[in-house]
């Protein structure tokens, strides 16, 4: 059983978060905080040589660069003191934390749902805390942060292959569904739903290994009579977007066809699924044809297209399980080869990189693809 640990509540002046029965007051103010994850960000484009030139967090982690921020938090690089060992330092930011409860539950949700996964395809979590700690290179101290460390996994983020390399082909989904059912089947086995999955939360490796993160979102134990409105519009399921009692397993299908569309096609399939969106209500007006010549799908296969349409049912009870995804002739094609398709992946992405390399050098600016945006999530 998943155990609760995290509690907290909020007053006007300042927020109380519970760690077992150890309580602390963060003291710092919102400019403060902003001040902090400014200089963090500033002082770690200095020299790598030296310790004293980076912020260290904990006393544990130089605090080498950002690797990015969202609405909730920002994360770095850490290495870890006298090694080349690095993590993922998540530092939520303290105007998340003061909004409402639920971004208190939020952060609870991740820690104790991450603590009790443990699985090739999810991120695994290293610590956590409320007592997170500072020190710069000033001497300056900040602390009472409250922080996730978490594996650092090496390639990025599934967004920005999808960036580089555009439309990848079915094979290429073939590949990457693949790897996101063995995760999902192992989530859901443990009761445990995401409801936020897209492109910018699972990452990747190296080797084009796919784990998924970010689990502020994610609900556990009642997962078939979810009320809560949350996700990211392009990725969100209709019947949240409707107010409708949801299971947790059918959105989180939902959002995968999204993704595999992506991945296969380039684009985003809709803008959301609403009734009111052009794309999206071809395919409830039964369209299909007129849809795929829409979205330049014209030359996909006619398997890939029944189990793209199956997984953007309006009914989630229409939607493909996990079991009949596996099952699903488009799955099983017979050229398919898994570690095949990683090795041509690979080499695509390569010639991708170096020209793109060589355009930017040629250009004396640098360059990226355009054909997907970020999208935030919603709460």
């Amino acid at each position: 059983m998943i155990e609760k640990r995290l509690k907290g509540r909020i007053s006007r002046n300042k927020l109380t978060i519970k760690f077992k029965s150890k309580t602390i007051e963060l003291k710092t103010t919102q400019q403060k905080y902003k001040h902090l994850l400014c200089n963090m960000t500033q002082n770690a484009t200095n020299s790598e040589s030296s310790v004293a030139k980076h912020p260290v967090f904990n006393d544990k982690y130089e605090i080498l660069k950002s690797l990015g921020e969202g609405n909730t938090s920002k994360v770095y690089l850490g290495r870890i003191l006298g090694s080349e060992n690095y993590a993922a330092v998540k530092i939520l930011k303290e105007e998340f934390l003061r909004r409402d409860n639920d971004s208190i539950l939020s952060v609870h949700n991740e820690i104790t749902i991450l603590k009790n996964l443990e699985h090739h395809g999810i991120i695994r979590m290293h610590e956590y805390g409320d007592s997170g700690r500072v020190v710069k290179p000033s001497g300056r101290v900040i602390d009472n942060l409250v922080y996730i460390v978490m594996e650092f996994v090496q390639g990025g983020l599934l967004f920005d292959l999808c960036q580089t390399m555009g439309a990848m082909g079915e094979n290429a989904g073939r590949f990457f569904l693949h790897q996101m059912l063995d995760s999902l089947e192992y989530m859901h086995g443990r009761k445990v739903v995401h409801r936020d999955l897209k492109l910018e939360n699972i990452l990747i490796d190296d080797s084009l290994n796919l784990k998924i993160a970010d689990f502020g979102f994610a609900c556990y134990k009642s997962i078939d009579s979810l009320k809560s409105y949350r996700g990211t519009m392009t990725y969100m399921a209709p019947e949240i977007k409707e107010g409708k009692v949801y299971k947790g397993t059918q959105v989180d299908m939902f959002s995968v066809g999204v993704i595999l569309f992506i991945i296969v096609q380039g684009i985003f399939p809709f803008k959301e699924a609403r009734k009111e969106e052009y794309f999206y209500n071809l395919l409830l007006q039964g369209r299909t044809d007129h849809y795929f010549t829409k979205v330049n799908g014209q030359n996909l296969s006619p398997e890939f297209k029944d189990l793209i349409l199956a997984l953007f049912s309006f009914d989630g009870d229409k939607r493909p399980t996990i079991e009949q995804l596996r099952a699903h002739p488009w799955m099983n094609a017979p050229e398919f080869d898994f570690e095949t398709t990683r090795q041509q992946l690979l080499a695509n992405l390569a010639t991708k990189q170096q020209a793109s390399a060589a355009s930017a050098k040629e250009a004396g600016i640098p360059t990226k693809p355009v054909k997907v945006k970020r999208a935030a999530a919603m709460m």
